[in-house]
């Protein structure tokens, strides 16, 4: 995978939005999508972990899995549902891929619990609003991010889909780096098995062994 910069299109301006991480008030270099490809196949993506590190621009080597978490499965629900590029353009587009960002990173770091970017500050998660009076989160990012995790949870249970790849990326000192995800392509390029495969896979990789084991067992 080739991360080819962050997508301004889809973002707030670098150094412009303040958040709390880690109960810490912080300005965010960047929220929201980032420009990549994949074998050759262009793809936007958003980041998936708050406090890893990822180079822009920089090449990794990629393995594409399906969203198999609660988390991650409340997101792809986010991305099947509500993709900001799908519904919104120029400045409202900033705004909401900004705001969807914000919303990832509470539902994966914190478990969504929405108390960061709702009704208090959530001293005491990962990801929250900003509490520096002089540097608040952006009013209108901030209820954008409220509004994202409101529509995944209905009467108190997480949405979920299936949908939506996630990208686990390595440098080549094969250091971990920056998890992303975003939407189940249709594009012709690599994609990650679907859950179904896997199970297949993993059965027939099963049977394979018992099929050796009972071979082994006439023979000895």
């Amino acid at each position: 995978m080739i991360v080819i910069g962050i997508d301004k299109a889809t973002g707030v301006a670098e150094n412009s939005l303040w958040i709390d991480e880690g109960g810490k008030p912080t300005d965010v270099w960047f929220a929201g999508g980032i420009d990549v490809t994949v074998g050759g196949f262009n793809r936007l993506l958003y980041c998936v972990e708050l406090e890893v590190n990822i180079n822009v621009p920089g090449t990794y080597s990629t393995v594409l899995d399906f969203s198999n978490t609660p988390a991650l499965q409340r997101v792809g629900w986010l991305m099947q549902n509500e993709w900001p590029s799908a519904h919104y353009s120029g400045a409202a587009l900033q705004t909401q891929g900004s705001a969807f960002q914000l919303a990832i990173w509470d539902i994966l770091e914190d478990s969504g619990a929405g108390a960061g970017f709702g009704t208090d500050t959530q001293a005491a998660g990962l990801v929250s609003q900003s509490t520096d009076p002089s540097h608040p989160t952006t009013a209108a990012v901030l209820a954008a991010a409220i509004q994202y995790e409101a529509d995944s949870i209905f009467n108190g249970v997480p949405k979920t889909s299936a949908y939506g790849d996630v990208y686990y990326s390595w440098n080549f000192s094969n250091q971990r780096v920056q998890t992303l995800m975003g939407p189940t392509p249709d594009d012709g390029g690599p994609i990650a098995p679907e859950p179904a495969a896997v199970v297949l896979i993993f059965s027939g990789l099963a049977l394979i062994a018992l099929s050796r084991l009972r071979r082994n067992t006439r023979t000895n």
